[in-house]
């Protein structure tokens, strides 16, 4: 009998090795870039049609944007923007975009990032995510911890700005319209469909979400720190775990960042150089090779097989699938 149990014990611990996700038949081919600048990149956004801004820097000393103008192969410093860590950037006019980060900092610049304007915000807590529905109307979430979160609200084109406050932090925001959108963070995620007036709890639970992304009006995926990956088909009434979290003996996912092209096709990025690809609408996850364990931060997609990956100490790369 007691070698038996000791039989099952084995099997099962196996079992917990196996990984959560498949092997790919492909791989991807990587292309490491010059990003002109030594710190994490966080986030990479399109400005123009064949511009590309990012964020990046150190969270007490530096915030700096990098602009590329041919697509992402080559890069420019457009020197430092702030005295503390960049968090998001987001383009919403041809030369008009914003930059957010740590102790309630934002920067607006109108002329293509040459020169930029310094707001100080009296939240003092860090702001994560920037998201424009409009050329006008744009929100902002942040957090300090697990339960202080706060949405910031502009209809102005960031001159001015309203702000409420949550007992959860907030990492990532998402609309799909100009009135319905998401907020998601420590083990919730929140939903408008008044422009930002009242928010309500979704049944979304389990992990502490990173990033959201909405590819229609009714599917969204959502990524938590703890590995899993949640979906949507009905606009947050219901949600569906599509990636389990982590579990005890098997290496850890932490998942930072999730960009998708179409309902079914995405990319999720995370520490240690995770990358995973889904073509099933999350069915199924492929686990692909990376170049090193650099903690990515930020993805940017230009189609389903060909992207940017960004992460610590200035790391930037772009990957293709081979084949392709």
């Amino acid at each position: 009998m007691l070698q038996f149990s000791r039989f099952v014990a084995l099997i099962i611990f196996i079992l917990l090795q196996l990984p959560s996700c498949r092997k790919p038949e492909k791989g991807l081919s990587w292309t490491a870039i010059d990003s002109q600048t030594p710190y994490r990149i966080t986030s990479i956004t399109k400005g123009h049609p064949s511009i590309l801004y990012a964020c990046s820097g150190q969270r007490y000393s530096i915030g700096e944007v990098i602009r590329s103008q041919d697509g992402g192969q080559t890069w420019t410093s457009l020197d430092s923007v702030s005295s503390k860590i960049l968090n998001d950037i987001e383009y919403f006019q041809d030369s008009t975009g914003l930059t957010v980060g740590y102790n309630g900092k934002m920067h607006r610049t109108f002329d293509r990032g040459t020169s930029w304007q310094f707001r100080q915000f009296h939240l003092w807590l860090p702001l994560y995510d920037i998201e424009f529905v409009n050329d006008t109307l744009g929100y902002i979430a942040g957090a300090r911890g697990q339960k202080k979160g706060t949405i910031m609200k502009t209809n102005t084109a960031g001159e001015t700005w309203t702000n409420e406050r949550f007992e959860v932090g907030l990492r990532c925001i998402a609309f799909t319209s100009t009135r319905t959108g998401y907020a998601a963070g420590y083990g919730k995620i929140l939903k408008t469909t008044d422009k930002g007036q009242s928010w309500q709890p979704t049944p979304a639970k389990g992990d502490y979400y990173q990033d959201i992304c909405f590819p229609t009006k009714r599917i969204g995926y959502a990524v938590g720190y703890n590995g899993s990956v949640i979906k949507t088909t009905d606009a947050g009434a219901s949600w569906q775990v599509v990636k389990k979290g982590n579990l005890p003996f098997q290496k850890r996912d932490n998942l930072e960042a999730v960009a998708f092209v179409n309902p079914n096709t995405g990319y999720a990025v995370g520490r240690n150089g995770l990358i995973l690809k889904t073509e099933n609408g999350g069915k199924n996850w492929i686990r692909y090779a990376s170049p090193d364990d650099t903690d990515f931060k930020t993805i940017h997609l230009f189609n389903e097989h060909r992207g940017l990956v960004g992460g610590n100490n200035g790391w930037l790369q772009k990957f293709e699938e081979d084949g392709i």
